[in-house]
């Protein structure tokens, strides 16, 4: 019987801990995304204020690790029925926000359309 109530001990305490490890990494993303957002609505309301924000897509991920995660904003001209375009930057997650830092436009368009 104690063994039994040992190895429940054990495997609730790996379970909580476990958990909490997994549910903290997608929480933290979730916090990254959500800080980087508000930071892209910001520079997207300073530097392009005739433009509306129609869409916005911010990823959790630091892939590089220099505390900036990647947005893309898809905004319109106000009023506009067309003219659409993505802007694509790389918007700083919590600390380097609280410093001082913006996001900065990113990923320049190649396209063979000319």
């Amino acid at each position: 019987m104690k063994k039994i109530k040992f190895f429940s001990f054990v495997f609730l305490v790996l379970t909580i801990t476990f958990g909490g490890y997994f549910y903290s990494i997608v929480f933290i993303k979730d916090i990254r995304a959500s800080r980087a957002e508000t930071m892209g609505e910001k520079y997207i309301k300073n530097l392009y204020a005739e433009y509306s924000i129609l869409g916005k897509n911010c990823q959790g991920e630091d892939t590089n690790n220099d505390s900036y995660v990647s947005c893309d904003f898809r905004i319109q001209v106000t009023g506009a029925s067309s003219s659409d375009k993505v802007i694509k930057l790389q918007c700083p997650t919590m600390w380097k926000s609280f410093t001082g830092n913006t996001c900065k436009e990113s990923r320049l368009d190649f396209s063979a359309n000319q």
